[in-house]
């Protein structure tokens, strides 16, 4: 199976605990051996179930180097979802505003990437001020209206 395939045949239909929505990554396993890790972007309703979306990470991810085609550290598990115990191997992702806060899953803790963003529309005055900015740096191919 290609990346994605993998990725659409694993991501879900799942009834997950509430702990899932502090897990960071899942590995994706076959015959006892991990296939595939995927950072988790959100959890998502799937019907009565949910499922996860995210990145698939490559070769040089920490997570990827560690556990992918590598055995299964949750080998003889009943259970289709179960969750490592222990301390993690792999860097604690810190939140992309700046604040240094580590995240669960995403690249913001909530609300921070807008308290980021309109504290950088601040740094150049108001809103207004911000749009004309910003077309000035990256002209669109459309006449803006605040022009």
């Amino acid at each position: 199976m290609t990346d994605s395939q993998l990725y659409q045949a694993n991501r879900g239909c799942y009834r997950f605990e509430s702990r899932a929505h502090a897990e960071r990554y899942v590995l994706f396993s076959a015959e006892g051996v991990i296939r595939q890790a995927l950072r988790i972007d959100a959890i998502v309703p799937a019907g009565p179930y949910e499922a996860v979306e995210g990145e698939i990470l490559a070769p040089g991810d920490p997570v990827h180097d560690t556990y992918v085609t590598r055995p299964s550290p949750m080998n003889g598990v009943r259970g289709v979802v179960t969750y490592l115990d222990g301390p993690s191997t792999v860097p604690v992702p810190r939140c992309a505003c700046g604040c240094g806060e580590p995240v669960g899953y995403g690249r913001f803790r909530p609300g921070h990437d807008s308290d980021a963003l309109y504290e950088r529309v601040a740094r150049i005055g108001t809103v207004q001020d911000f749009l004309r900015w910003f077309d000035r740096v990256h002209p669109a191919t459309f006449e803006s209206p605040t022009s």
